[in-house]
């Protein structure tokens, strides 16, 4: 399937279970608005995640709340929901397990202080660097938008995104050309790898060696009388 393609649907599909999400958080009271932040928002062609913001006057409906976003988990698991105050107070990402806390807690700091919610270890809410990116409104229960209003105040724009195209490669272990496509470099990008040097069928040699698994192996091997 054309990178393009599989792309375009993927943003559909995101874009989908967005506001399905809102549409189901907004039945609750606490719940003042809910905007699609991140790649989604400021029309990224290679989204590889699905970022969410929902401002709430209360946390009384937080396990509701989770219970929506997890059914998100149904088209991807690459989601996070992060949640304000209407006070503009940064409160957490939503949980990803079904119950919180659970019977072990996580590395994150504040495991378990507020159910439901959680903080990565080391991180640090920055304002701008969250709200630089454009903000799409998908309901809002008053006029004026918190998280908008906010961006407005601190005078932010939105940095340019960055486009990739297709290109091909020569395999440095076989020496077939093989294609690096545009959604593989924006992964390799933001994570500050360079190109890879080996095609697909090499790089997974190479990892199956370093996990010491015969890369020839075949279940059909496991049937064999020694």
């Amino acid at each position: 399937m054309d990178d393009t393609i599989r792309n375009n649907q993927q943003k559909l599909r995101f874009r989908q279970a967005a506001q399905n999400f809102a549409n189901k958080a907004k039945n609750l009271s606490s719940v003042q608005e809910v905007v699609l932040c991140g790649s989604m928002a400021s029309d990224d062609p290679y989204p590889q995640d699905l970022d969410l913001a929902v401002v709430l006057s209360d946390l009384d409906e937080l396990p509701q709340l989770a219970r929506f976003s997890r059914q998100m988990s149904s088209v991807t698991h690459a989601w996070e929901v992060f949640v304000f105050n209407t006070r503009r107070k940064y409160l957490g990402r939503i949980c990803h397990k079904r119950e919180c806390p659970g019977q072990r807690y996580c590395d994150a700091p504040d495991c378990g202080k507020t159910p439901h919610l959680y903080n990565i270890r080391g991180f640090r809410f920055d304002p701008a660097k969250f709200l630089s990116p454009e903000l799409q409104i998908l309901w809002n229960r008053n006029e004026v938008s918190v998280l908008l209003s906010w961006r407005k105040e601190l005078n932010l724009k939105a940095p340019r995104v960055k486009s990739f195209e297709t290109i091909h490669l020569k395999c440095w272990e076989c020496g077939d050309r093989f294609i690096f496509e545009a959604s593989e470099q924006k992964y390799f990008a933001k994570r500050g790898w360079e190109q890879p040097k080996r095609c697909p069928s090499c790089r997974e040699k190479k990892w199956l060696g370093y996990m010491g698994i015969d890369p020839e192996w075949t279940w059909e091997d496991e049937g064999e009388e020694e």
